[in-house]
């Protein structure tokens, strides 16, 4: 993987708490999700709580990328190791982390997906030919 989870960082202090993902290989962030996953002995259990789908952005190898579990507004900054640190916020009202919870980082760059437009299930609907 060309991110990977570097640190969790305060976890159940909502304030501070955030994951920390290293980028080891040059490519776009976009390509992958967070999932909160509960734990059992160290280890998720299929079926995530919830997830996050990092925002597209091409990321460079050295970079670090920052997800806060609070609310907040997405940003980047140069660090002082002279790469650059992008800032993501869940958006929550409370901690993500620790009380059997775990972080997941899924490499996802396809993905597949039901228009909004048709519904399944009901009679004049057909799937696409392909």
């Amino acid at each position: 993987m060309t991110l990977v989870i570097d640190a969790l960082k305060n976890p159940g202090d909502l304030n501070s708490e955030r994951l920390v993902l290293r980028v080891s290989e040059s490519c776009n962030a976009g390509d992958y999700v967070v999932v909160r996953a509960l734990e059992d002995g160290g280890l998720p259990l299929s079926g995530p709580v919830d997830a996050l789908w990092i925002p597209d952005q091409d990321v460079e190898e050295g970079d670090i990328v920052i997800i806060y579990t609070k609310v907040g507004s997405k940003k980047n900054k140069k660090n002082s190791a002279g790469k650059v640190s992008y800032f993501y916020y869940w958006g929550k009202s409370h901690i993500n982390w620790g009380r059997g919870y775990i972080p997941c980082l899924l490499y996802s760059p396809s993905f597949e997906y039901l228009d909004a437009t048709k519904t399944r299930g009901g009679d004049d609907w057909e799937p696409d030919a392909e």
